[in-house]
């Protein structure tokens, strides 16, 4: 199976579900008094078009999710939550087009609905659900597993996958670098081991690995990066169930996988329509925001011009994409005889959080800080001006943030990693409690956020960024 396909599964879900959708249209067609002496093709095409987005509707959802598919009370729930965003659509939809056909028919919506969701009911709870479970769809749809380590967590994954009959994976063994599995009776290993960490793109072809769990708890944070990436290049899926990425679990969700916590890297980044959406985001929302915030950009300017000679704009080198620098804009909050660092003191500093992994912070000196330069980095609006490089396409609304040349010389292989996507205005770090964060944690979240890059999750990070803004709870 190839892992970055849709699984045939869901082809046969989704057909199953679009035909039990027309299916309860013509049915409520027939029932209703008068109905189906008007209907036409014009009515069966708009009915054929709007099947497509109820299915949508359950795809967002999450109901082609394999986790919902094999829980009943679950899969009811959110079926009827789908059931009731497609009639909201077609509300909405008739509200402001008035058209002339089923769409306007309260009558046929408050038949079609209930007799629809019935139906999908049966199919997926009854008749889908017991083919799975009996074996005539599960062998073919299963993905091949391998589990990186050999930790109790990774061998607790297998045993509860082994002793699920609806489960989606099949676990082909073990990758790691010696033989440390659990014996049976007779000595024998529980299960196989298929090679070594080095031989793991190797492994993935021969063996036709679908996915890969990371289950190492002796893993360094670095080690894990590194694993995850290769995992990424062989066009597997990757999860990790090692206490290392913990701090994941803060700030963002993660998942029960077979009872255990996972964090989920998806390779959102290396997809292209979802760059193209987020590219398309930031400039509607970047263009949007630089007209209403013109007058907040035009009493920021004056203050900052009253507050000290100097010019009103600050401008920097940062490292961003790939490692390739650009100009980097804020308002100025800094005296301009104070502006220029000591690169010596700076490497120093900068060293005794990435080297030695102690908290992240801003390395200021609050003396060369300006009365309304406090006030605008508390509250982050020194950082407006970089809706600017956004538009320009040296940043993205949300991201990695870009560090200063002086950090990317300090940073380890895996660190630079960080900036294989642009950078960000804000991120996953800026709205977690900063505080209690290293370096090597911010790293872990930024690549947490670069594999699981969408829409949804940028809109979540920008609304959480909002109170942290208001309440000054830090530097963006």
């Amino acid at each position: 199976m190839n892992p970055n396909a849709i699984p045939r599964y869901k082809w046969v879900l989704a057909t199953g579900d679009y035909i039990c959708i027309v299916t309860s249209f013509l049915l409520a067609m027939l029932i209703l008094p008068g109905k189906i002496n008007v209907l036409n093709t014009h009515n069966l095409i708009t009915f054929a078009l709007f099947a497509g987005v109820w299915v949508f509707t359950m795809e967002f959802n999450n109901l082609y999710q394999h986790s919902v598919v094999v829980n009943r009370s679950q899969h009811f729930v959110l079926l009827v939550k789908a059931a009731f965003t497609a009639l909201m659509i077609t509300i909405v939809f008739d509200y402001f087009t008035r058209p002339e056909n089923w769409l306007s028919s309260r009558s046929i919506n408050a038949t079609v609905y209930p007799i629809g969701t019935l139906f999908l009911a049966v199919w997926r709870l009854l008749i889908f659900r017991r083919m799975w479970i009996r074996g005539k769809l599960d062998g073919r749809y299963k993905h091949r597993m391998a589990i990186i380590g050999t930790s109790a967590r990774g061998v607790g994954i297998a045993k509860r996958i082994s002793y699920k009959p609806d489960a989606d994976l099949h676990v082909v063994g073990f990758i790691d670098d010696d033989n440390t599995l659990p014996t049976d009776a007779n000595g024998h290993h529980q299960y196989k081991i298929l090679g070594t960490k080095r031989d793991l793109k190797k492994i993935a072809r021969q063996h036709r690995i679908d996915k890969f769990i990371i289950a190492g708890d002796e893993f360094a944070a670095g080690e894990i990066l590194e694993l995850a990436e290769e995992c990424t290049t062989v066009g597997a899926q990757v999860d990790v169930a090692s206490e290392t990425f913990g701090i994941a679990s803060n700030p963002a969700q993660t998942s029960l996988y077979q009872d255990f916590p996972v964090v989920h890297l998806h390779g959102s980044r290396h997809n292209l329509a979802a760059r193209i959406l987020k590219r398309a985001m930031d400039i509607v929302l970047v263009s949007i925001g630089l007209i209403l915030l013109t007058p907040v950009f035009a009493a920021l300017a004056t203050a900052v011009k009253l507050s000290s000679p100097g010019p009103v704009i600050y401008r920097s080198r940062r490292v961003g994409k790939n490692g390739e620098e650009f100009d980097f804009f804020k308002f100025r909050s800094m005296r301009p005889a104070t502006e220029q660092h000591d690169p010596t003191v700076l490497k120093e500093q900068y060293e005794a959080y990435i080297k030695n992994g102690e908290v992240v912070g801003k390395i200021i000196n609050d003396n060369r800080v300006t009365r309304i330069g406090k006030l605008m980095r508390k509250t982050s609006l020194d950082e407006l001006p970089q809706l600017w490089n956004v538009l320009k396409g040296d940043m993205s609304l949300v991201g990695p943030r870009p560090c200063l040349p002086t950090e990317y010389q300090l940073y380890s292989s895996w660190h630079k990693k960080r900036l294989n996507v642009t950078p960000g205005c804000t991120g996953l770090w800026q709205v977690s409690d900063r505080k209690k964060i290293s370096f090597n944690d911010m790293v872990l979240l930024d690549y947490y956020y670069m594999e699981n890059m969408s829409l949804w999750f940028d809109l979540q990070i920008i609304l959480k960024t909002i109170p942290v803004m208001i309440f000054g709870k830090g530097d963006m």
